[in-house]
């Protein structure tokens, strides 16, 4: 499944990548992410080739979802890209920023797999929710910095 989004947003390119970067500005705008565990011995996210477990409380029953997250690129300040996995999906998440007209657009994309039982697919749909979701509230955030 593959999933696309733009966004114009009023603020400065450097305030929007590291909202998008900075593992504890994630927890600003990211619905439902309670913490970021880095792997011990390993560069801190940003930085290229870091892992973290990204801990994720979604649901009324606050269901605790653990997904493993490699930082694949990173290019400051136009690109940043992670690898995620869990059990029930695994893809790519990349977004793209530039400057236009003294605001940042940003393309957020994902391209994502999921296994065949019925909480990947209900997982799926709810994926293509969270991630506007996310972008209305980092667009809240950056727009208010």
């Amino acid at each position: 499944m593959k999933l696309s989004h733009t966004e114009t947003i009023n603020a400065p390119i450097d305030t929007v990548f590291d909202l998008l970067t900075d593992p504890q500005k994630q927890l600003l705008w990211r619905d439902g992410l309670v913490e970021t565990e880095p792997e011990p011995g390993i560069p801190a996210a940003p930085a290229v080739g870091s892992h973290s477990v990204e801990v994720f409380h979604k649901g009324r029953k606050k269901t605790v979802y653990r997904i493993s997250s490699e930082v694949i690129a990173n290019s400051r300040p136009d690109l940043y890209a992670t690898r995620i996995s869990h059990a029930d999906f695994s893809g790519e998440v990349t977004y793209r920023l530039d400057t236009v007209d003294g605001k940042t657009r940003l393309i957020s994309e994902a391209d994502m797999t999921y296994s065949g039982n019925v909480v990947a697919r209900f997982l799926g749909q709810m994926a293509v929710h969270h991630n506007r979701s996310d972008m209305k509230a980092l667009i809240r955030l950056a727009e208010s910095a």
